[in-house]
């Protein structure tokens, strides 16, 4: 069993293209992993979670589009999926969850390109 932590960010050209970089200790050899992000977003952070009646969302974007926020209750039924619009740069979504029973949730963001980030978050 080696040791390992959270891949490291690396920013490879002015473009703002990222590597991550996976360094692995494991039976005295340093194993790498290197892996390209192709999304064009970023959720920084949820908040506050658990949440009460809003959850808000930190994205960072690297272009104008329309993104796609799906929630899957904790037995993977969607029970909201709508479309906002971002800008470049950071944005700050609120999303109503009043209507959403006490449980476990995952908030799923996809990016005009397909790819998609998510984070957990308890009501």
């Amino acid at each position: 069993m080696g040791v390992s932590g959270d891949p490291i960010p690396v920013t490879v050209s002015e473009q703002n293209s990222t590597l991550y970089l996976d360094i692995i200790l494991k039976d005295g050899a340093v194993l790498l992993s290197l892996e390209e992000n192709n999304n064009s977003i970023k959720m920084d952070n949820i908040y506050p979670n658990p949440v009460i009646d809003n959850v808000n969302i930190n994205i960072n974007s690297k272009d104008n589009q329309q993104i796609n926020i799906i929630i899957f209750n904790e037995i993977g039924q969607s029970v909201t999926n709508t479309q906002q619009s971002v800008q470049i740069g950071n944005n700050l979504l609120d999303i109503n969850t009043s209507d959403l029973p006490h449980g476990l949730y995952q908030l799923i963001i996809r990016d005009k390109n397909g790819n998609t980030v998510n984070k957990k978050f308890i009501k």
